[in-house]
């Protein structure tokens, strides 16, 4: 160096202003990340739901605790997110919502099929069938017993007297190795009382009787 000064070299101005806007970019990212999210996920009794997979994006998922609660970093503020949650058993749900402050909470509401079979139950006692399909397709998404689903159907065919469509469904749940003796039960009072056929009635009377002691439907089939 001359005079054993040393040079400072400068950056060019379009290098320095590409360097700042990065700079400031940066800062305006730091800005907006908040710390965390807590939520609560509870079902249509409002207990806790424990153990559920939540999920934000591919790259933020956790599980709920014993509690219910559940906590996700590092979200931007005032963006879209939607929140995901699943467990085998239970209903889906997913939430929309824009991440505005840290004091928000995320309260999500599941159903489990039992749940949901519940309230398809509720609905039938008070003759509201049509209320209760979309109960019972909810109760087969979430994994519910087909067993039951597919009984409160024939119920439901049968109570609007559509005795073919109870017979069908009864026939599904026989030829997917279904043996519970109500099946057959219900198969004969759909045969007795609704088509007034004797035969077929006998037949599945006598298939229940062959794994129930019922003295009365005995009776029964001995006066058919």
């Amino acid at each position: 160096m001359e005079n054993g000064m040393k040079i400072k070299k400068s950056l060019p101005v379009f290098m320095l202003s590409a360097v700042l806007s990065v700079f400031f970019a940066g800062c305006a990212t730091t800005k907006q990340i908040q710390p965390v999210l807590n939520g609560m996920i509870y079902d249509s009794d409002n207990e806790p739901v424990v153990d559920v997979l939540v999920q934000v994006t591919d790259k933020i998922r956790t599980n709920s605790d014993i509690y219910g609660h559940f906590h996700i970093e590092n979200l931007r503020a005032d963006t879209d997110y939607t929140i995901t949650c699943t467990k085998q058993g239970y209903e889906t749900a997913s939430v929309n919502f824009v991440y505005n402050s840290i004091s928000e909470v995320a309260y999500i509401r599941m159903y489990s099929s039992e749940q949901l079979l519940g309230l398809a139950e509720n609905e039938i006692q008070q003759k509201k069938y049509d209320a209760a399909v979309p109960y019972l397709v909810r109760a087969d998404t979430a994994g519910g017993s087909k067993v039951c689903t597919g009984y409160l159907r024939a119920v439901i065919a049968y109570s609007k007297k559509s005795y073919d469509d109870a017979l069908a469904e009864l026939q599904k749940l026989m030829d997917a190795g279904y043996t519970q003796p109500y099946i057959y039960l219900f198969t004969a009072d759909v045969y007795e009382y609704g088509l007034s056929d004797k035969v077929n009635a006998k037949k599945y009377l006598q298939l229940y009787l062959d794994t129930t002691y019922d003295p009365d439907s005995a009776a029964r089939l001995e006066g058919l």
